[in-house]
């Protein structure tokens, strides 16, 4: 800071001589560069007056030639000069000692402050902490509302899926006994109608599940509690497909057409990779059955009772059940071998 004030100080030092020297310069005349004018008569007589009145009134200030004018006149504008660089000089001087002075002062404001807007910064941080947090909080309220909403959903495709089951069931009586009245195909009709709303109303609740999923998915804080969301969100999705493969079920025992059985399998596989994400052994070894069922009805007989055996493994109760499954014939059982 000291270096600074010097250089300043030197700088108007220097410009202060230099105007000096410029009206020094311009004082001094050069006689050789004068130009002869050449005046009338009349004009030279009016000059001649002229200069006998400057002349007389030089005598009365005491100026006896002209060189001593100009020696007053350059006098006067070296000492308004050294006058003006001396004002300057002590504002500039003044300015130095405030400056040094104060220095310490000013090292102390500038840390105050600095440690303020560290401060500052340090606050934002944890705002924008805070606001992350609520925003977690918030997908993880959406991901719940959306779950609900799927599970009012699949309660709506149990309802059906009961009423689509006693249809099945009346219908497979009514063919035992060779009824071909227009009964059957009423019902039918109605089977197929059942089967339509099941995987229209599976489909809402699926994407309601997904869309959850995803929200979950942004929730990166340690401090939001997820996984237990999580598994209910992969529960219900097993659930939903599930029901959706029963559904296709259904409609293959009416149509005997592949495509149904083939959805049917499709369907029950993704349950089965989501029952696996939920660890409930309870669902796992249901969707296991069922999945050993459309297997074999395919075809599929090796992977059918390996899956079986898997089913009966999480729970002895299938063991049982599949001794008298009409979906399960020609199958080594469980509890053989």
């Amino acid at each position: 800071m000291k270096a600074m004030v010097s250089v300043v100080l030197l700088v108007l030092s220097f410009s202060v001589l230099g105007q000096e020297a410029a009206v020094s310069k311009k004082v001094e005349t050069d006689p050789g560069n004068e130009e002869k004018v050449e005046a009338s008569p009349a004009v030279q007589d009016k000059l001649v007056v002229s200069a006998s009145e400057i002349d007389r009134m030089l005598s009365i200030k005491g100026i006896k030639s002209k060189q001593e004018l100009m020696s007053t006149a350059f006098s006067s504008n070296r000492s308004l000069a050294l006058a003006s660089f001396g004002f300057s000089l002590t504002i500039l001087l003044g300015g130095a000692i405030f400056v040094v002075v104060n220095h310490g002062r000013l090292d102390k404001l500038v840390d105050s402050y600095s440690k303020k807007l560290e401060g500052i910064e340090e606050t934002e941080m944890r705002l924008k902490k805070k606001v992350d947090e609520l925003d977690e909080h918030k997908s993880v309220h959406m991901a719940f509302g959306d779950l609900l909403t799927s599970q009012g959903l699949i309660a709506r495709l149990s309802s059906v899926m009961i009423n689509l089951t006693a249809s099945c069931d009346e219908a497979s009586k009514k063919e035992m006994n060779h009824d071909v009245s227009g009964d059957l195909k009423m019902i039918h009709e109605r089977i197929y109608e059942m089967c339509r709303e099941i995987h229209e109303v599976g489909s809402q609740a699926l994407m309601k599940l997904q869309t959850a999923r995803r929200e979950l998915k942004s929730v990166r804080s340690s401090t939001v509690a997820t996984g237990e969301l999580e598994t209910h969100i992969c529960i219900e999705l097993a659930r939903i497909h599930t029901l959706n493969a029963l559904a296709y079920k259904r409609l293959w025992g009416i149509s005997s057409s592949e495509t149904d059985l083939l959805k049917a399998t499709d369907e029950i596989k993704s349950a089965e990779q989501e029952a696996k994400k939920c660890e409930n052994e309870s669902l796992l070894a249901k969707v296991k059955y069922n999945y050993a069922c459309y297997l074999n009805l395919s075809g599929n007989q090796s992977r059918a009772e390996h899956l079986l055996r898997e089913a009966c493994e999480l729970e002895s109760r299938y063991v049982n059940k599949a001794k008298t499954d009409p979906d399960l014939k020609r199958l080594v059982l469980c509890g053989e071998g």
